[in-house]
Formats: structure tokens, C-alpha cells, sequence
């Protein structure tokens, strides 16, 4: 359980991170600015959010707060690391925020799979 909200916390925070660095639209790379980027934008930091919030709620339920502040804290150290060193064919276009979109369905699922078990 503690690996998998890992995991999503993750996912949530590396896709935080990757979708504020397009924001706002204006500064946003020339690929992402134009047809649905920036509807892809908007989606992506809706999904994090939710992402985000779900792992949060779902840690609260089931781990001990120790193990909480660890695995957040180790989790917030290193999520910068992830964006930072992506390719400008990922990090700068569309295919990147449609990535994150996809990698935060796929942790919406796990969280709801893993709810639903419980």
C-alpha cells in the first residue's frame, strides 16, 4: 500500500511540477500555446490536482503518519528531479502533456482499484 501511494504521490507531484512549468500560456513553449495545448494544459493540472488529493486522502486512511511525513518528504525531494531532466521533445510539446494526462489516469485508476479493495 505505502509503495503504491508512493507511487501516485509521485506521479501527482512530478506532474504538478511539469504542468505549472507551462503556466501562464502566455510563457508557455510555442507547441503547447497552439490548437489543444492549452486545453491539454488545463486537463493535465485538473488531473494532478485530483491525483494529488486522492493520494492524500487515500495515506491518511491507511498509513501511520510517520511513514506519511517520510514518504511525502522523500517524494517532494525528489520529484523536481524528474521534470528537470526530461527531453525538450517531451518537457516543450503536446506529447508531453498528453504523458502526464495518461500517467495520471493510470494513478487515478490504481488509487480508485486500490479504494475499491479496501
Amino acid at each position: 500500500m505505502a509503495l503504491m501511494l508512493g507511487l501516485t504521490w509521485l506521479v501527482g507531484c512530478a506532474g504538478l511540477l511539469f504542468v505549472f512549468g507551462h503556466l501562464p500560456l502566455s510563457a508557455a513553449p510555442e507547441g503547447v500555446r497552439r490548437g489543444g495545448g492549452p486545453a491539454l494544459v488545463w486537463l493535465g493540472l485538473a488531473i494532478m490536482i485530483a491525483v494529488a488529493l486522492a493520494t492524500v486522502v487515500m495515506a491518511f486512511e491507511s498509513l501511520r503518519w510517520t511513514t506519511l511525513v517520510v514518504l511525502g518528504g522523500f517524494v517532494f525531494l525528489f520529484a523536481p528531479f524528474f521534470v528537470q531532466d526530461l527531453p525538450a521533445a517531451i518537457r516543450d510539446t503536446q506529447r508531453g502533456l498528453v504523458l502526464v494526462v495518461t500517467l495520471g489516469v493510470v494513478a487515478l485508476g490504481a488509487i480508485c482499484a486500490v479504494a475499491g479493495a479496501s
